[in-house]
């Protein structure tokens, strides 16, 4: 058997494993306590929630109709059976399944979201060029390491900041012209003069583009490269 088909059969155990003990520990509470169906239910939703994180298929489907199947047979009449006296409990359960694989299906997008965008940020960092993305208030939102070494501000402290007040950014043409022709072209080619956390001055050949996002937000996204000397001491941008 393969390594990967071993470490997958791991993974699976641990999670059923721990699927199971806890909707069996939520069980054993809520039944304790008394609690009624609709609080139990809260209870379970809240298990499920969290044990979609792992983010597996599983969680999805499967714990959700685990937690029905115990919701019938300890809080819904008649106790300790898998029948549904009440034409309206039989509503209930079907909301609380539906909910459950709804959200815990939402859950595990947002994580898959969440990972391709740290890949993709991962693999940002890898190149040597400053890259940076700005919103329409030029406020630093994103800050790779390529413009860490380039200008010596790490990342949590050139998140947040005007780009062009933090970089101190002498324009060849005025600003308001620059970013006119960014919106109507979409993109924006020139040599900026920037000045570093060292106080050296660097020239760069930037190039800017209009980024928009699934839900239609705009971010503006800039790439820097060394363009030639620095200050009059002769600093050149590496």
């Amino acid at each position: 058997m393969k390594r990967s088909h071993i470490a997958l059969f791991r993974y699976l155990s641990a999670l059923w494993l721990s699927g199971v003990v806890t909707l069996a520990l939520a069980t054993w509470a809520c039944f304790l306590l008394g609690l009624s169906s609709a609080t139990a239910a809260c209870v379970y939703l809240v298990n499920i929630v969290l044990l979609s994180l792992m983010d597996s298929f599983v969680t999805a489907v499967i714990f959700p109709v685990i937690a029905v199947g115990c919701l019938d047979f300890f809080f819904i009449e008649p106790l300790f059976a898998f029948e549904v006296a009440n034409p309206q409990d039989v509503t209930t359960l079907s909301a609380f399944l539906i909910t459950s694989i709804v959200i815990t299906s939402l859950v595990r997008r947002l994580r898959r979201l969440g990972q391709a965008h740290r890949e993709q940020a991962r693999l940002l960092d890898l190149t040597r060029d400053s890259i940076l993305v700005r919103d329409l208030e030029n406020v630093i939102t994103y800050w790779n390491r390529g413009g860490e070494e380039l200008y010596g501000w790490r990342r949590e402290e050139a998140v947040g900041k005007v780009a062009h007040q933090l970089l101190q950014t002498i324009f060849p043409a005025p600003l308001e012209r620059m970013t006119e022709e960014l919106f109507r072209s979409g993109r924006w080619e020139g040599e900026l003069l920037h000045t570093r956390r060292d106080g050296t001055r660097v020239t760069v050949s930037s190039r800017w583009s209009v980024q928009r996002g699934d839900e239609g937000a705009e971010h503006l996204g800039g790439i820097d490269g060394a363009a030639g000397a620095g200050d009059g001491e002769g600093e050149v941008a590496r």
